[in-house]
C-alpha cells in the first residue's frame, strides 16, 4: 500500500515539474498565440497540480497526527490533563486513518504520549487521594502524607497545579501548624 501511494506522489510531483517546464518553456519560445495559449494551458495546470499536492499534504491525517503530536510535546508541563487527554484522542483518531507505513512511523510517538496522559491521569488521582487523606490520623503520618504529596505534586502539569493549590495550600498550612 505504501509503495502505491509512493507511486501516486512520484507520478503527481513528475507532472507538475513536466507541465511547469513544459508551459514554461513553451511560454518563452511562443512564436504565436497557439503556442502561447498552449504554454498558459500547461501553467495552469501545473498551477492546479500544485494546489492539490499541497493540499494533500497540508491537510493529510499524517501531517495533522505529527503536528498533534508535536503541540501534545511542547504543552505537556503546561496544559491541563484533560487538555492533553482530548489531545491525546484526537491524535488517535488521526493515527487510525494514516496508512500501514505511517502508523509504523508513529506507532512509538503515540504509544509515548498514551503513556504520558495515563501517567498524569494517575498523578492527579493520587494528589487529589493525598490531598483528602493528608490531614487523617496522627501527626507523624500527616507529615508522611504530605511528603508523598509533595512529591506527587511535582509530576502534575502546572494548569493542574494551579487548579489545586488551594487545596494543596491549605493542607500543607496544616500539616505545619499541626492542626487538623
Amino acid at each position: 500500500m505504501w509503495h502505491e501511494r509512493k507511486g501516486k506522489v512520484d507520478v503527481g510531483l513528475f507532472l507538475f515539474i513536466g507541465c511547469l517546464a513544459g508551459g514554461l518553456a513553451l511560454f518563452f519560445l511562443a512564436k504565436n498565440d497557439s503556442l502561447l495559449f498552449l504554454s498558459m494551458a500547461l501553467l495552469s495546470l501545473s498551477f492546479i497540480l500544485g494546489l492539490i499536492g499541497s493540499y494533500n499534504f497540508f491537510f493529510s491525517p499524517r501531517h495533522k497526527l505529527r503536528k498533534i503530536i508535536q503541540q501534545m510535546e511542547r504543552n505537556r508541563t503546561v496544559s491541563s490533563i484533560d487538555t492533553l487527554k482530548s489531545e491525546y484522542n484526537e491524535a488517535y483518531m488521526l493515527y487510525m486513518k494514516v496508512s500501514e507505513a505511517s502508523k509504523q512511523n508513529f506507532y512509538g510517538r503515540v504509544m509515548k504520549a498514551r503513556e504520558q496522559v495515563e501517567e498524569l491521569l494517575k498523578a492527579r488521582k493520587k494528589v487529589e487521594f493525598l490531598l483528602e487523606k493528608a490531614t487523617m490520623g496522627s501527626m507523624e503520618e500527616w507529615k508522611k502524607n504530605f511528603n508523598e504529596l509533595t512529591k506527587v505534586w511535582e509530576q502534575l502539569p502546572q494548569k493542574e497545579k494551579e487548579m489545586l493549590l488551594p487545596k494543596f495550600m491549605l493542607v500543607k498550612e496544616q500539616v505545619e501548624s499541626g492542626r487538623g
